[in-house]
């Protein structure tokens, strides 16, 4: 796409450990795609490793973590709502992620 011109602001990821390798096969791309585009990057799509995916993009140096999507919440590895539409106790995750970075802001 750069070799076409096309401009873009955000690089956006999809990460499952099943079809993508392994949690440190994730940071190393991570680190290749900032230091070869410099752009922001977001995780698009996502469900197991809520924490450590978390943690690692909100700890990308200079703010270039923006932010994470969790991907289909009813039907996933580790989904947080059940068929009957009620969370289970995985949606807490996303209170201490919320107070862990998002505090005062």
């Amino acid at each position: 796409m750069t070799e076409r011109g096309v401009d873009f602001d955000v690089l956006g990821l999809s990460y499952y450990p099943k079809w993508h390798g392994s949690f440190e096969d994730l940071k190393y791309n991570i680190d290749y795609l900032i230091s070869h585009y410099s752009k922001p990057v977001c995780l698009a799509e996502y469900t197991m490793l809520k924490r450590e995916i978390n943690d690692l993009i909100f700890n990308i140096p200079d703010n270039k973590g923006i932010g994470t999507c969790i991907w289909e919440p009813l039907n996933t590895w580790e989904a947080i709502f059940e068929k009957d539409g009620k969370s289970n106790e995985l949606i807490n995750i996303y209170d201490e992620i919320a107070k862990k970075y998002f505090a005062g802001k």
